[in-house]
């Protein structure tokens, strides 16, 4: 569902719990490789560059989803 969250990030951030924080993707040749790396006690002290969600109010969430799609079949002409 995560591209559901992300619009529903940018609907309404106000379910979520999230942490602006400095974000990378590792992509040297280590056991780490590919693996995204949050640095959450901002230890590594370099510029934050991503949100991170850490909790969602599923109810709204799922209320929201439904919503939205009811609201596009109603408005959609193939039926």
């Amino acid at each position: 569902m995560h591209d559901a969250c992300a619009v529903a990030f940018v609907m309404d951030e106000s379910i979520f719990e999230y942490k602006h924080m400095f974000v990378e993707v590792q992509t040297d040749n280590s056991l780490s490789y590919g693996q995204t790396i949050c640095d959450i006690n901002n230890c590594l002290i370099k510029d934050k560059n991503a949100f991170v969600c850490s909790k969602i109010n599923l109810d709204k969430f799922w209320n929201m989803f439904i919503e939205s799609i009811r609201e596009v079949s109603l408005q959609s002409p193939v039926k």
